[in-house]
């Protein structure tokens, strides 16, 4: 037997004897395992600690460098915004001054603007020219007032609403009726049909035109009358593109003779370079459409610029 044996007897027998040796023992044995657990926990505690601070120091870091990166984006948008304006400015002043006329146009509307008065604005110029017409009754030298409408009316979608809400639209039919065949009342025939235009090419003015198949007549009659006139024809031709917007009034208006004779001496046959057709689908898809002249966006047809469309376009128009 070992010595190692031998002695186990006597430790079971101190310890009963002693008590105090066997809680020693299980105290070493306890403080060891604690000791352990709390190094343990200490080392999690710092890489947990030291992780968590890397992972604050790093989103800092990235949104402080997405907040640099936008404010410096902005900041070359606005350099990039003035430096085109400043050179667009330039190139259109340089362009403008080398004609003499873009030159003499472009110092008068510096005159103009640098004095303007009340008495020059559009809304008054309305004012005037409209309270001017009401009162002639004789349609004696309106031409003036009219030409000042017609300008008015183009210009400032204001002042065409007004025109719509006023009686101006009777006023022009009653000038077109008035007027004859003399080369003395072509220009107010011209300004008459242009501020109908202008009129009925502005959306808002829709509702305020009862009065379609009256105008349509008119229109027509013009047309019969003063066929030679490329002014009064495309502007007549606008005008009835613009109003006879439905079947109806279509139907209304060829049911009469005259009106039918006027429509089968200024159509023109139909193409053969495929623009018929192009003006057919144009018909059945609205797709032609005449903008106001505030409307500047590229592509924007504002009226009829030639003959043969206009009179193919109201060929296809009364026939389809």
């Amino acid at each position: 037997m070992s010595g190692s044996n031998l002695l186990k007897p006597l430790e079971r027998q101190l310890q009963i004897a002693f008590p105090e040796l066997r809680d020693q023992r299980a105290q070493r044995a306890a403080s060891a395992i604690q000791q352990a657990w709390k190094l343990y926990k200490n080392r999690k505690r710092k890489r947990l600690t030291a992780a968590l601070a890397k992972s604050k120091c790093n989103c800092t870091l990235c949104y402080f460098r997405d907040l640099c990166k936008r404010h410096r984006l902005l900041y070359l948008n606005r350099c990039a915004t003035l430096i085109q304006a400043t050179w667009l400015g330039h190139h259109t002043r340089k362009v403008a001054l080398r004609d003499r006329d873009f030159r003499l146009i472009y110092r008068a509307l510096q005159t103009a603007n640098a004095s303007a008065t009340e008495e020059t604005k559009l809304g008054y110029r309305f004012q005037t020219a409209l309270t001017k017409l009401s009162n002639n009754s004789r349609g004696i030298h309106i031409e003036g007032d009219l030409c000042t409408m017609e300008i008015v009316t183009r210009l400032s979608p204001e002042c065409c609403l007004k025109a719509a809400q006023s009686n101006v639209i009777n006023m022009m039919i009653h000038i077109l009726n008035e007027a004859n065949r003399s080369e003395a009342h072509k220009p107010r025939i011209i300004s008459s049909i242009s501020i109908l235009v202008n009129i009925a090419k502005f959306s808002k003015c829709s509702k305020y035109i009862n009065d379609g198949e009256v105008i349509a007549n008119v229109c027509l009659k013009m047309i019969k009358i003063h066929k030679k006139s490329d002014k009064i024809l495309l502007g007549c031709a606008t005008l009835l593109v613009l109003i006879l917007r439905s079947a109806k009034l279509k139907e209304i208006i060829t049911k009469d003779s005259m009106n039918r004779f006027t429509i089968s001496s200024i159509v023109v046959n139909k193409p053969n370079d495929g623009k018929a057709t192009d003006l057919l689908k144009m018909i059945k898809g609205n797709a032609l459409k005449f903008e106001p002249y505030w409307n500047l966006k590229k592509g924007v047809k504002h009226q009829f610029t030639d003959r043969v469309t206009a009179l193919t376009y109201l060929g296809i128009l009364f026939g389809s």
